[in-house]
């Protein structure tokens, strides 16, 4: 997840959690939508909060990197896969 903390101006700790983005690390090939689909499902859950190390916070005070002039999140969606191309294994011990 790509997340900033904000903090409240107001003074009562209710800092607040704008999400930039969320990052998928895959191992196996797959699927682009798939995974896509798999990024989807972890944006849907931010609805139950979020905790980072030992913070947490509830969706009240998580919002979501949003474009002016679309109705949906403008979150940036990362995903790292693994090449298909294949190391040469020559001169290794």
């Amino acid at each position: 997840m790509l997340a900033e903390q904000i903090l409240s101006q107001q003074g009562n700790n209710r800092n607040l959690l704008r999400i930039h983005g969320i990052v998928e690390v895959k191992s196996m090939i797959q699927s682009k939508k798939k995974v896509l689909k798999q990024i989807h499902s972890h944006i849907v859950r931010l609805n139950g909060g979020v905790k980072l190390g030992k913070r947490e916070w509830s969706s009240d005070n998580i919002t979501l990197l949003k474009n002016a002039q679309k109705k949906d999140s403008d979150l940036i969606r990362i995903m790292v896969m693994p090449s298909t191309w294949k190391l040469s294994r020559e001169g290794v011990a």
